[in-house]
């Protein structure tokens, strides 16, 4: 039976190492795939943006933005798209039986959500999760709920507090805002440890714009990619 334990905490443990924690209760992850080009996004892109300061933040949720780079043909190319974020997408859509992708996008612990802009429900029992963050690497244990079977550790880096002038295509003329956008992503398989899972990545580089305040996400995913548990704060 899985103990009691503290649902999230980002604590200075020295001056050099940061800790996440996460469970018995799902903190459950949020993924929006969104981009500059496209005009349906801005409302997505700002109910992202107000969870900075929603209750739950870190603690029952954990938010990240994939900007994706299928629309920069319609005339603007979006800074924050990335073709990775569009091939995570791709293989997030796969998982339902659909190829097909769209903006925008949210993924709730790995299922299509289109009831976004309500609250975040709330999660279910899932394991409980560390992740220290030390000298530029993040290691990771997870003891896993019942049922479950873990797999890869993923660390994201997220930029907070963007902002872009556009000036051509479809959202020409307004200043776009955003908030946790994946600015690097690590990946780790988990190892098994006694009655424990663990895995450590670098953190991945910054590239905050003009020296924005960071984030970092990490969650736990089984080996389908769906995630089973997350934690993050303040970098």
């Amino acid at each position: 039976m899985i103990t009691a334990f503290l649902a999230f905490a980002a604590v200075a443990a020295s001056a050099e190492t940061v800790v996440y924690k996460a469970g018995p209760a799902r903190v459950s992850l949020v993924e929006l795939y969104s981009s500059e080009g496209c005009s349906s996004c801005p409302p997505a892109d700002a109910w992202v943006a107000s969870l900075r300061g929603a209750p739950g933040l870190w603690t029952a949720f954990v938010p990240v933005s994939f900007h994706v780079d299928y629309w920069d043909y319609l005339g603007w190319k979006d800074p924050l798209g990335a073709a990775e974020n569009t091939a995570r997408q791709r293989k997030v859509a796969a998982r339902w039986g659909d190829g097909g992708v769209y903006t925008p996008g949210v993924v709730l612990d790995g299922e299509e959500w289109k009831r976004w802009g309500e609250t975040v429900p709330a999660g279910g029992e899932a394991g409980l999760l560390e992740a220290r963050v030390k000298a530029g690497r993040a290691r990771a244990v997870y003891r896993q709920a019942p049922g479950e079977t873990p797999a890869i550790m993923v660390v994201a880096r997220l930029a907070l507090g963007l902002s872009t002038a556009v000036t051509r295509g479809e959202n020409e003329g307004r200043t776009l805002r955003h908030e946790f956008v994946v600015r690097g992503l690590a990946r780790a398989p988990l190892v098994k440890a006694g009655d424990a899972w663990t895995a450590e990545a670098a953190v991945p580089a910054g590239r905050e714009p003009r020296g924005e305040a960071a984030a970092l996400a990490v969650w736990i995913e089984d080996a389908q990619g769906r995630p089973l548990q997350a934690a993050g704060g303040p970098l």
